[in-house]
């Protein structure tokens, strides 16, 4: 997906469309080259005004076949009803259009993002939308993981888990990287 700044400072929303537009048409045509092994994803900022036509555009021309997120890079704040509205509308298209979703949801930027989020995003994204197939990337985590993730990762599974109403619908994978200590490893000059 296509970052809000490049080098130059930041990109206007037409530049940026057509930025994450190109993203999406290079992956279309990589995955085009081996169908047997590759499916293709789409991937939009849900805060975006195109978001919509973009994925429609995808799916219709591109015949790609999932949507994938990433909140953190979105800089999607779910606790702001404008950034909420949006997740969930995005979302409930992608559900309507049986398009099943990647999605990276843990914020960083979010001050003291935890369980409590994990517990909007299940009832306010989730739950709604009947039809939606998701995997929630990291165990609900960033990559990394440490006791944030893991609050985040019980409270998912506390709510998504075996005998709950979303279990047969929502995934998660177990990709994390475990680290000894939570001071980054220093590297040899």
């Amino acid at each position: 997906m296509a970052a809000d700044v490049n080098r130059t400072g930041v990109l206007s929303v037409s530049e940026e469309q057509l930025r994450v537009s190109s993203d999406n048409d290079f992956t279309a045509e990589q995955c085009a080259r081996y169908p047997d092994r590759l499916m293709p994803f789409l991937s939009v900022n849900p805060k975006r005004s195109y978001a919509i036509e973009e994925i429609d555009r995808c799916v219709e021309r591109l015949r790609m076949r999932g949507l994938k997120l990433h909140l953190w890079n979105s800089l999607v704040d779910t606790r702001k009803d404008g950034d909420l509205a949006a997740l969930v509308r995005v979302v409930g298209h992608a559900a309507r259009r049986g398009l099943p979703v990647v999605a990276h949801i843990f914020v960083g930027a979010v001050p003291n993002y935890g369980g409590d989020d994990i517990e909007q995003f299940v009832r306010n994204v989730i739950a709604p939308h009947e039809t939606l197939k998701i995997s929630i990337a990291h165990l609900a985590g960033a990559g990394g993981f440490g006791a944030q993730q893991q609050q985040c990762f019980e409270r998912l599974i506390a709510l998504c888990g075996p005998g709950s109403a979303w279990a047969p619908r929502v995934w998660t994978d177990m990709a994390a990287i475990l680290m000894p200590t939570t001071t980054p490893p220093q590297v040899a000059r």
